[in-house]
């Protein structure tokens, strides 16, 4: 029996893994399983797919999950890859492809994929070389016989070309030199429309013409980091972006790139992530560009990023301090006792509450715009070399820092960028320094001498829906302040109006901590001294009445006299006090507060989110419950916010 690459066009088959076995015998049909080639065209794993369908005359069914047990998974991330799914469905059926989208939430946990490929006769599926990914990969080849074929629809020079990482970007570019000209300007052909698979779904395919934020809702996901109104999901908004910094920016690319406050990078780079434009495409249109700055740009797209997919393909240890070069993991090591300046919480760093005016306002670009501009990211990453306790927790937190909120993260580009601050992909520079050794130093402090902080702080604060919304919350327990303390995150301007209570009754209370959306932030309030493990059966336990103070500071609470009512009147809602005293005009409310009291104050017609702005409540007595409550109830607004937001661009 002939192996999967004998039926492949002889450049696909140098672009797939897994493809020298035979198809399984009996395969009911062939599984395209997409997970960061999410386009219709230009994409070699789509070919591949359709061509073996072909061959082995058997069915093709395209395949893509979203599983809400990610451990990254948030509104911000599935409302970008729902829109690029939304827009392939249209391209797939216009080829005569049929696609099927799982959204694994609630009621819709059922093993599909893998009831799918024990049925089939191979599964397709392109080349993402970093976990989850990559565990998902080899747990679906440990349960069924049918062949995995990966196939690199991600890179120009295939990742099939190399045999080893490399840990310097000139040995890598010297290495491919003559398979980055073979490749450079190489498209995959466009096969003919495959037999479409007729047969039964293992699950409920999402309808992705229906309403999407709905869908989200439903999912357990961390509903406090919201989407983003200038970046929307999707193969013609991505190339659209494309064309319009080929248009204004690639000329000056060389010049500009560096500067923050410029427009001067591509922000392609969760297009590529997700797979929703070409890497083949964009690199031949540079090309046939031209000129220094199209010449720079090939030079990051070539070398700087496939340097790091090709070091991820090789390493399976990418996440930890052991994947860097062995001189930097012994400088970092003998100064990994150094005395640092200070130690400062996942919470702090996370809500960008450092104290460095230059790396707090970075932090801010990836908590409300989802990105950073790559020269900033860099000193961004060396800096928490003196905030954390030694090279492992500096590389975790920056790991989870950048793949929680940038819609690039999770990706071997944004690897290599966290590797190089920790020293990957560079040299010693003696003489050694405290705590980096001869890591290459990069401070806040220099690089704010050449950049208006202010001026850069300002571009990134703005919501990242382009519009500041009034928001109250009614409430001022954990519910509310963890809805509050979302939307302040996300730029938003808060009340808390304490409803007569500030806080819960002061004293010890003991909690469990089981959800991970939840469990981070307990684990940032044990760092402050505010919660510690020891409660009956291991439960948390903490004095409520300073854990609420805690979560509440900064934002803005006041004490009125009791809440008679709330009025929803079209786009407005009005709070009204005992005394005919009224709180303001507010874009939307949120009642975080017991049913019976809720009840009391809402109209009988009061508009919840299915409208842009409106009314919303939601309550626990439980605290994990509770806080997962408020920061779904904050989701509504930072959801509906991306309906009411112009499109205006980040700059």
């Amino acid at each position: 029996m002939p192996n999967l690459s004998d039926h492949l066009h002889p450049d696909l088959a140098a672009r797939a893994l897994g493809a020298d076995r035979p198809a399984r015998s009996g395969g009911e049909l062939i599984v395209l399983w997409i997970r960061g080639a999410m386009r219709a065209q230009s994409n070699p794993a789509l070919e591949a797919a359709i061509e073996l369908s072909t061959a082995l005359d058997v069915p093709l069914l395209c395949y893509q999950a979203l599983d809400d047990r990610h451990p990254y998974a948030s509104d911000r991330m599935w409302r970008f890859v729902l829109d690029g799914a939304r827009e392939l469905a249209r391209g797939l059926e216009a080829r005569g492809v049929r696609y099927a989208f799982h959204l694994v939430r609630p009621g819709h946990r059922v093993p599909a994929l893998r009831d799918l490929a024990a049925r089939s006769a191979a599964v397709v599926c392109d080349v993402h070389p970093v976990e989850p990914v990559r565990g998902w990969t080899d747990a679906l080849a440990a349960q069924v016989d049918a062949p995995i074929v990966e196939v690199d629809a991600s890179c120009v020079v295939p990742l099939t070309e190399t045999r080893k990482p490399y840990e310097r970007a000139f040995a890598f570019k010297n290495a491919t030199k003559k398979a980055r000209k073979r490749w450079l300007g190489w498209e995959p052909e466009e096969r003919a429309a495959p037999a479409r698979y007729g047969g039964a779904l293992p699950f409920e395919p999402l309808d992705l013409e229906g309403d999407l934020d709905a869908a989200i809702a439903e999912c357990e996901v961390e509903h406090g980091i919201g989407p983003i109104a200038h970046t929307r999901g999707g193969s013609s908004e991505g190339y659209a972006r494309w064309d319009a910094f080929v248009e204004r920016g690639l000329a000056r690319y060389a010049r500009t790139r560096n500067d923050a406050l410029r427009d001067g990078v591509s922000r392609m780079s969760a297009y590529l992530h997700f797979g929703m434009v070409s890497a083949l495409r964009i690199a031949a249109e540079a090309e046939r560009f031209g000129g220094a700055g199209a010449e720079k740009y090939l030079d990051e797209l070539l070398v700087w990023r496939e340097v790091a997919w090709h070091f991820c393909h090789h390493r399976r240890d990418i996440d930890t301090v052991a994947s860097l070069p062995e001189w930097a993991q012994e400088t970092l090591a003998e100064h990994a006792d150094d005395e640092r300046p200070r130690l400062l919480s996942w919470d702090a760093l996370a809500h960008a509450a450092s104290g460095d005016a230059l790396w707090d306002a970075a932090q801010t670009s990836l908590l409300r715009q989802g990105e950073l501009h790559n020269n900033l990211r860099m000193t961004w990453g060396k800096a928490l070399l003196e905030w954390t306790r030694g090279p492992e927790e500096c590389l975790a937190r920056l790991l989870d820092l950048n793949h929680r909120y940038a819609l690039d993260g999770r990706d071997p580009s944004s690897y290599g960028g966290i590797l190089w601050c920790l020293g990957q992909f560079d040299k010693p520079f003696p003489p050694e320094g405290a705590i980096r050794g001869t890591v290459r130093e990069r401070t806040t402090r220099v690089h704010a001498s050449r950049l208006d902080v202010g001026r850069y702080a300002a571009r990134v604060e703005r919501p990242a829906s382009g519009e500041a919304l009034r928001v109250a919350v009614v409430g001022a327990g954990l519910v509310g302040v963890a809805a509050a303390r979302a939307l302040d995150d996300a730029g938003h301007d808060v009340c808390v109006f304490t409803d007569g209570i500030a806080a819960p009754d002061a004293g010890t209370i003991e909690f469990d901590a089981w959800d991970p959306r939840f469990l981070r932030f307990v684990e940032a309030w044990e760092t402050e001294g505010l919660a510690s493990r020891g409660g009956v059966d291991g439960r948390w336990t903490a004095d409520a009445a300073a854990l609420v103070e805690r979560c509440a500071r900064g934002l803005t609470v006041r004490s009125e006299a009791a809440l008679e009512s709330i009025h929803a009147s079209g786009a407005a809602s009005t709070l009204h006090f005992a005394g005919g005293r009224t709180g303001g005009s507010f874009d939307a409310v949120l009642v975080a507060l017991p049913p019976e009291r809720a009840s009391a104050l809402l109209d009988e017609d009061a508009p919840t989110y299915d409208a842009v702005t409106g009314v919303g409540h939601a309550w626990s007595e439980a605290v994990e419950p509770g806080w997962l409550a408020g920061r779904a109830l904050a989701g509504h607004v930072l959801r509906a916010s991306l309906h009411r937001s112009a499109r205006v661009p980040l700059g």
